[in-house]
């Protein structure tokens, strides 16, 4: 059964979604909040230099199937084709159960290098257990969550889905611990404040495993019993196009977080948490975008299948819209107001981080005025132009960022990071409208039925050669993107 694309359906999943991560962006947020008031700059810092290489390394445990297997459920299902749907599922899992456990070995590895040779005095034994198992079940978790999400479940996924925790319910268990832990424990440190937040994914993510096999796995599998297989060439799509995305996430994950590492690499202990306040902080004003790309990110490839381009351009450019507005009110009080922000929310300490807000606030100004190009992209078949773009704004960020922080301190890799944010956007904005024919931007446009054909994609990128709708390409679905 093909699922319609109607703008009530839209509304009811974007109500949903945006409940969920407000509740998710107010868990965030307080339990940012209050790690910093407890911990201070220098154990914050600590924190969040973990937190991100768990992070990366549950990214590389997905092995892009997060994105891979969204892309091709949904097609799979945009074009009635439910028993490939479940087949996609089923060896997702599959795959990311092993890519995780290969993924955790080699993150916890590295990270035990980067420790020794950045942080001597911090308590490596610790730190790397808590990496190793965070690594895991983050991985294991959002995967989950995002199959979900394939499937049109956006109840679900959103519930654990979203933020380097694991999503709402994972925020909200992390913020309670940190809540019982300040009022019984006594001071915090930094490896205090991890196993919290490890533990509460570690909660959170048999549910999601247990609702996907519930939700989509089981039923489909009983309804279509051994039909529902793989081909060897899809397969080998499935594999090569995820590939394609997890270095696509890789290069994007650089581009946002790497400076973080940067900072703990040549920053000390209280300005790596500075840095990272200030990160934290712009976090107010992404969130509305990624609201914005979690409700319609399953239907850009439903319409891009069915050839309806005019109405994708009105559900991105709409959706776009909508974020832009918090977006844009956040950056402006940030902007305006850095260190009286910063100085009562969370102490007069991280006042000294205003100037860092500024900075890296204009980076996220392109993030929401070009709309989040990115998602579109991948979502279309046009993943290895991203991948290009990716690495392109990685070295901008490693150059610009090391050379800054090298002569500047903070504000300099502040400066690389925003510039390298910035120029990721525009380049991929304009390289949507090229490959595609449409726009991203914020603003808002109108659909007139039967008027599709208005726009064409340069090249049509079918992800399943043999379907009989579209051109023919190429194994990774775009011949010359």
């Amino acid at each position: 059964m093909r699922v319609p694309v109607t703008s009530a359906h839209l509304r009811r999943d974007a109500l949903w979604v945006v409940g969920c991560r407000v509740v998710g962006i107010g868990a965030t947020l307080a339990s940012n909040i209050l790690a910093a008031r407890l911990l201070g700059p220098a154990e914050f810092g600590t924190y969040l230099l973990v937190t991100t290489i768990i992070a990366l390394g549950s990214l590389a445990g997905m092995a892009g199937l997060n994105e891979a297997a969204l892309r091709f459920i949904s097609e799979s299902l945009g074009l009635a084709k439910r028993g490939r749907a479940a087949a996609y599922a089923r060896r997702a899992v599959r795959i990311g159960a092993i890519a995780s456990l290969v993924a955790c070995a080699i993150s916890t590895i590295a990270c035990a290098g980067f420790l020794v040779a950045t942080r001597r005095s911090l308590p490596p034994v610790a730190l790397l257990g808590l990496a190793a198992v965070g690594i895991l079940v983050l991985a294991w978790q959002q995967l989950g969550a995002e199959l979900l999400r394939a499937f049109g479940n956006l109840k679900l996924a959103s519930f654990f889905s979203g933020g380097q925790t694991g999503g709402p319910v994972s925020n909200l268990l992390f913020l309670i611990g940190l809540g019982v832990a300040a009022l019984f424990v006594g001071p915090l440190d930094a490896t205090v404040a991890l196993t919290l937040a490890v533990a509460s994914v570690c909660v959170t993510c048999p549910l999601v495993l247990l609702s996907l096999h519930r939700v989509t796995l089981a039923p489909l599998a009983e309804l279509l019993g051994t039909e529902a297989r793989l081909s060897t060439e899809q397969s080998r799509e499935l594999l090569a196009v995820a590939s394609v995305l997890l270095v696509n996430q890789l290069l994007a994950f650089a581009t946002q977080q790497l400076d973080i590492l940067i900072a703990g690499g040549m920053l000390n202990g209280t300005d790596l948490g500075l840095y990272g306040a200030a990160k934290r902080s712009l976090l107010i004003a992404a969130l509305p975008v990624q609201m914005a790309t979690l409700t319609v990110v399953s239907s850009v490839p439903r319409l891009f299948a069915q050839s309806k381009m005019v109405e994708l351009q009105r559900v991105v450019r709409s959706a776009a819209t909508m974020a832009a507005i918090p977006s844009l009110i956040a950056l402006g009080l940030l902007t305006l107001f850095p260190g009286p922000i910063l100085g009562f929310i969370l102490r007069e300490s991280y006042s000294q981080a205003g100037g860092i807000v500024i900075v890296l606030a204009a980076g996220y100004l392109g993030l929401v005025i070009f709309g989040n190009p990115q998602y579109v992209l991948t979502m279309t078949g046009y993943h290895r132009a991203v991948l290009a773009v990716n690495c392109l704004s990685a070295l901008v960020l490693i150059v610009a960022g090391v050379a800054g922080a090298w002569r500047f301190g903070a504000v300099g890799l502040a400066a690389g990071s925003a510039l390298s944010f910035f120029l990721q956007n525009a380049v991929l904005w304009w390289l949507a409208h090229r490959e595609l024919g449409i726009w991203t931007h914020i603003g808002m446009t109108a659909y007139a039925p039967g008027l599709d054909a208005a726009i064409t994609p340069r090249v049509w990128p079918r992800s399943h050669p043999q379907d009989d709708v579209g051109q023919p390409t190429d194994a990774l679905g775009s011949s010359t993107a």
